[in-house]
């Protein structure tokens, strides 16, 4: 193999193992985000580590795709970035779908304390009733991410 063909090949290579790396980082600093979407900080540092792998319109899109089939934190992550971004209307769209997603997130966990003090208190139908509910609910809306995760993957 050609001297030069060789020395292409190798920073090829090098270029594909450094961007994986900047994606893992970037991703690390995505899991801290979800427990805390509001730091700063660590919000800084995932678009630091993101763009230093790849462009705004390939972490837009990502926040989409992540937001789409996730919960609220991801809706407040992709909040931020659109504040980021000066986009001060998407920001208040993400922002709305976070706190749509919080309350039926907060409804159903408290359907779910009331199911297990019925059963508690030893009121098995009502909570059997209840818990058809919940279930329900829950898997609707589980189904409802696997329908939009699956699209979006289509789309890729």
């Amino acid at each position: 193999m050609p001297c030069l063909l060789r020395l292409l090949l190798v920073s090829l290579l090098s270029c594909g193992v450094a961007f994986a790396q900047d994606t893992e980082k970037a991703e690390k600093y995505h899991r801290l985000l979800l427990k805390k979407p509001e730091n700063p900080t660590v919000f800084d540092r995932f678009v630091e580590a993101w763009l230093d792998a790849g462009s705004k319109d390939d972490l837009q899109k990502w926040l989409e795709v992540k937001a789409n089939s996730g919960d609220s934190a991801d809706w407040r992550i992709l909040t931020s970035f659109h504040d980021y971004l000066g986009e001060g209307g998407e920001a208040v769209a993400a922002l709305d779908k976070a706190i749509k997603k919080d309350e039926r997130e907060l409804e159903s966990e408290i359907m779910i304390d009331q199911v297990v003090c019925l059963m508690d208190l030893n009121r098995k139908e009502e909570a059997l009733k209840l818990g058809k509910k919940v279930k329900l609910d829950l898997l609707e809306r589980l189904d409802r991410k696997k329908i939009i995760t699956d699209l979006l993957e289509e789309k890729e």
